[in-house]
Parts: C-alpha cells; sequence; structure tokens
C-alpha cells in the first residue's frame, strides 16, 4: 500500500521536474527530483479535484500543453461545476417554499388586507347585525369561527348571532350540549341572549334525514326580523361535511336570500373535496388565488370601498389569536372533544380561514318550490 500511495507523487514529482527544467534549462532555480517530488505529495493533499492538479497529472513527459489545450481543459474542468448541484438541494428549497409561502400568506391576509373591502366585503364587515345558520352545535366553531372572528373583532359595534337548528340529540346529549354551546358564544363574543339551539320535533339530529325547509327558512325570517339582521352566514350546497342537515339548512337560508326581496344579505360557506379540507395551511394559495390580484391591490393601497364584483366573496383567515379563541371555544364542547377532533383543530383548514360567496339574488319564478 506504501508503494502504491507513492507512485501518484514520483510520477508528479518527475513531471514537475521535467516541466521546470524545460522552462529554465541550465537554470540554478530548476528544482532536484527530491524537490518536486516533495512539491507533488503537498498537491496531492490539497484537493486532487482541482483543474491545475489534473492538468499536471495529464502532462506525459517532454510534452508541454498548447494553449488551445489548456483553454479546452479548463472549460471541460467548469462545465460540470454548473450543473453539478446534487438533487436533494433542489427539493430541499423547493420543499422549503411550498411550506412557507401559505403561512406567509395567512399572516399577509390575517394581519395585513383583512380589513380591506377587496378581501372582506363591506355588507359583512359594516353590518350591524351579524346572523350565523348552522345544524348542530359545534359547527360554529368547527367551521365558522374564522368568518365570526374575523367580522366580530374587526368592527365592535357588530353584533352576533348564532341560530343553531337542533340541540344534536342524536346521542342523547341534546341537554348537555345546548349548554355547552353558551359556552362556545361567549368564547365567540356572541351574547347569550342571541345563541339559541331550537328542539322542534322536525328538526332533529339525524345524518338520514332531510330536514323541512319550509319550516327552516319560516324560523330563519322570524330571528331576522326579531335581531334585525342585515348579513347572514351558513353553509352551501355541500354542507362541508355533506351532512343531510347542514344540506338542509343551506338550500333553505339560500332560498330565502335568494328569492326574498326584503331578506338581508346572505353568504355560504364554500365545500371543498376531502384532501383539501385536512390540509392546515396547504389549501389556502389554491383557495386564494381567485382573490391573488385583490391582495396585491390590498397590499399597494388599501380601500373601503370595492366594486360590486368583488363583493361577491369573501377570504377570512385567523390570526394566531383568533386561532386561539377558536380552540377555547370548541373546548367548551367535551362531549364532542374526541382524540379525532383534537386532530381536526389543527389541520383543518376551516379552523385557519374561510372563503365565502354570495347568494345572488333571483326572480321569485325561479324560487325552489
Amino acid at each position: 500500500m506504501m508503494r502504491l500511495a507513492a507512485k501518484p507523487a514520483q510520477m508528479l514529482g518527475r513531471v514537475a521536474c521535467v516541466n521546470s527544467s524545460r522552462q529554465f534549462p541550465g537554470s540554478p532555480w530548476s528544482p532536484t527530483d527530491a524537490q518536486a517530488q516533495e512539491r507533488a505529495t503537498f498537491l496531492l493533499r490539497t484537493r486532487s479535484s482541482s483543474p491545475n492538479i489534473r492538468r499536471l497529472l495529464s502532462l506525459a513527459p517532454g510534452k508541454a500543453p498548447s494553449d488551445d489545450a489548456t483553454r479546452s481543459q479548463a472549460g471541460a474542468d467548469a462545465r460540470p461545476s454548473l450543473r453539478s448541484a446534487p438533487p436533494w438541494r433542489w427539493i430541499l428549497r423547493v420543499t422549503a417554499v411550498a411550506l412557507l409561502f401559505p403561512v406567509l400568506l395567512q399572516w399577509v391576509i390575517a394581519y395585513l388586507v383583512g380589513s380591506d373591502a377587496r378581501i372582506l366585503p363591506p355588507q359583512l364587515l359594516a353590518a350591524k347585525n351579524l346572523l350565523i345558520v348552522t345544524a348542530h352545535p359545534d359547527d360554529e366553531c368547527l367551521f365558522f369561527s374564522p368568518s365570526i372572528l374575523g367580522v366580530l373583532d374587526r368592527n365592535r359595534d357588530v353584533k352576533g348571532g348564532l341560530l343553531v337548528m337542533s340541540t344534536g340529540n342524536n346521542y342523547g346529549l341534546g341537554e348537555a350540549r345546548v349548554q355547552e354551546l353558551y359556552g362556545s358564544c361567549e368564547a365567540l363574543g356572541i351574547h347569550h341572549d342571541r345563541c339559541v339551539a331550537l328542539n322542534h320535533p322536525e328538526l332533529q339530529d339525524n345524518p338520514k334525514v332531510w330536514w323541512n325547509t319550509d319550516l327552516i327558512e319560516t324560523v330563519v325570517r322570524e330571528h331576522v326580523s326579531k335581531w334585525k339582521i342585515d348579513a347572514i352566514v351558513t353553509f352551501d350546497e355541500g354542507g362541508v361535511s355533506g351532512h343531510l342537515n347542514h344540506r338542509a339548512v343551506s338550500a333553505a337560508v339560500s332560498n330565502y336570500a335568494a328569492t326574498n326581496p326584503e331578506a338581508p344579505v346572505a353568504f355560504t360557506l364554500t365545500t371543498t373535496s376531502l384532501p383539501r379540507k385536512y390540509t392546515l395551511l396547504g389549501d389556502l394559495p389554491l383557495t386564494a388565488l381567485p382573490f391573488a390580484w385583490r391582495i396585491i391591490s390590498a397590499l399597494s393601497f388599501p380601500a373601503t370601498t370595492a366594486d360590486s364584483k368583488d363583493e361577491r366573496r369573501a377570504l377570512v383567515a385567523n390570526t394566531w389569536n383568533r386561532y386561539l379563541k377558536t380552540r377555547h371555544a370548541f373546548a367548551q364542547h367535551p362531549s364532542q372533544y374526541t382524540w379525532d377532533r383534537h386532530l381536526y383543530m389543527v389541520v383543518s383548514r376551516y379552523v385557519w380561514f374561510n372563503d365565502l360567496k354570495r347568494v345572488e339574488r333571483v326572480a321569485p319564478s325561479q324560487a325552489r318550490p
């Protein structure tokens, strides 16, 4: 092994000696074989990938490299360095951007542009009395907390109201869940007097039953008049989870808001596919894509008014403090706080942000029969 290791040094020594004597023939400064060998040994201990060392090793005794050959070799040595970045570095960079961009976007929407009229329409932000219509106790914090807190925290003059169509008595826990609901309303800033859970025989919690939508419309209309409501937020036709009770509530409220000229403006919470639902903030860039120009405009010049086309949709994101309020509100529902709900309160997009769509008015002739 010692002999094998010594051979490259001896070869480099001979090459260096030959080159030096060729460049300085008869010069007293020409190195001896021992000096050249010592120099070559030193070079071998440095980076063996150095272009100069590879050039030196490629020299044959008695043949000096031409300038063209030198330039060609230098170019060949330089080319690999331009494309030799390991693939894992690119993977790490792309992963870092994919993880950090949604967090940055959440921060921008929640803290910087959330009050802009192009992001949160004045019909919601300037409402005096906001009504959230849900199907069961705990829906308010599982799905709607970014909307509730996004409006109530930004405008202290808004009075929130929660109308729940059932007590959630599917497993015989109705009375307990109503009491839990009061604690949740308090955590979300909704007064006890405007926190109502109905216990109507035709509106009992059952995922296999489509509720009486005419009855729901009647109840909603009564509370709109009683509380002087000027904005409503409820489920869309998918009901977020596909629950039949959720979808029945959506059908009733949407029909009321679309066909009754005296009904206040209503917004529905967008339902997404299951993979998008449980991506934490991962779905936010895709959700915010239709709002991209509005977000850029809001960062450049804030506005308190918006075009009519910009008032059709809303995007509301929780700040860190509002997210903690959401968790505190759901903690008031101990009967529902199972292990999977612990996970839900972290990974579900609906506890971090809501995107809402306005219910458009239609002619009475197009009303649901």
